[in-house]
């Protein structure tokens, strides 16, 4: 094959688990930019939501958010492709999220992120992980009433989310979900989230839109992940490439492993390849 696109999950994937990104990693990013190579974005987040230490790499070109279901021109901000949710799913959701026990709802609606102030006055309802609130009130955009803010724009959201340190009641959620909302695609990049979006959404199919946009076929493509979000795009890609701290489903999609995020294995990959020497 000969690489022409490089896809980057963030969490867990080319940042460290501090959330930064390592200097290897930078490095090797630029190099390969450098070399003509398009190196993409492809992240669960929003795209202002996007770190901005991988934004402002020279040479990163295009991001792919929100799993798939928007794809933006760094440079200028252009969105070049979005998936709006039908009015009918996002009716589903709210229905179900109704009954949701303890579980908290945001939405995303033209490559931002919204969330409801009750949600960070109580943290621990849905946010399990550590620095989990610092995060959300950098990216987020907060409203009194996520129910009504969704209601309002039914005709423009390109994704949705629901969260919950209940690992239970999630699953309950998942499944309801999954037999009774029409239209409907779900991930998960950790298990105390489900991810919505259009139904055919996923990394994989945002990396075939942009690919089409760029003129850049899978067998050309490398692609980086650690998640079930990231399950598509590595199969999608001619090599994907799973982290040593991926997830088993993540693990089994992948054609090769890497170190760890903390051990820098983007860059140790990269580094690698012939055309990065």
């Amino acid at each position: 094959m000969a690489v022409k696109l490089i896809a980057l999950d963030m969490d867990r994937t080319v940042l460290d688990n501090t959330g930064h990104l390592p200097a290897a990693n930078k490095e090797m990013i630029e190099r390969a930019a450098a070399r003509g190579i398009h190196v993409v974005i492809a992240s669960g987040r929003s795209f202002h939501a996007l770190p901005r230490e991988v934004m402002e790499c020279e040479g990163v070109e295009y991001a792919i958010s929100l799993n798939g279901a928007a794809i933006h021109r760094i440079s200028d901000g252009a969105c070049l492709y979005e998936a709006i949710m039908s009015t009918e799913t996002v009716e589903g959701i709210l229905k179900i999220m109704e009954d949701a026990d303890g579980a908290c709802m945001e939405a995303f609606c033209h490559g931002h992120s919204y969330t409801q102030q009750s949600y960070v006055n109580d943290p621990a309802r849905g946010m399990a992980t550590p620095g989990a609130l610092e995060y959300v009130l950098k990216t987020r955009i907060l409203v009194e009433d996520i129910r009504a803010f969704c209601k309002e724009h039914i005709d423009e959201l390109s994704g949705m989310d629901c969260s919950g340190s209940n690992l239970e009641e999630m699953a309950r959620l998942k499944h309801r979900f999954e037999t009774e909302v029409p239209g409907l695609y779900i991930t998960s990049s950790v298990p105390q989230l489900l991810e919505f979006s259009k139904a055919g959404g996923g990394k994989g199919t945002g990396l075939c839109k942009l690919g089409e946009i760029l003129g850049v076929g899978r067998e050309d493509m490398i692609a980086f992940g650690d998640g079930d979000n990231d399950k598509e795009m590595l199969v999608y890609a001619g090599v994907g490439v799973a982290m040593a701290n991926a997830g088993e489903s993540c693990r089994a999609a992948a054609d090769v492993m890497t170190l760890s995020n903390d051990e820098c294995g983007v860059a140790r990959y990269l580094e690698k390849l012939p055309e990065l020497q």
